[in-house]
């Protein structure tokens, strides 16, 4: 049974992950309402039940995607954001491989 990551979970799979416990806690946070709010399924209005395994390793890697645009965005490579908070990628901008593992090609329109 899956569960959501967690900073030690996530820094297993993803070496690069940032070194700050609570900056890789509040990417981890904002990715997994992302992917409830994307998955339009019953799972969106309970953020604490179990996640399909899919939906686990699509959190991880739009953590990592919600990071790196934001470390692009301070290196000049991207739109400036403001300094209170993340740039989440707008999910017609997430890569196909992520919205399919959170939405399937068969749950298309489901929901």
């Amino acid at each position: 049974m899956a569960v959501w990551h967690t900073v030690t979970t996530l820094r297993e799979q993803w070496s690069g992950a940032p070194s700050s416990d609570p900056l890789c806690t509040e990417l981890l946070e904002v990715a997994k309402l992302e992917v409830l709010s994307y998955g339009e399924t019953g799972l969106a209005g309970e953020a604490n039940a179990t996640p399909p395994a899919g939906w686990r390793f699509a959190q991880m890697k739009l953590a990592r995607a919600i990071w790196e645009t934001n470390r692009a965005n301070e290196a000049g490579e991207g739109d400036s954001i403001g300094s209170d908070g993340f740039q989440v990628p707008r999910s017609s901008d997430w890569s196909a491989s992520i919205r399919r593992l959170i939405r399937p090609p068969s749950m298309e329109g489901v929901g």
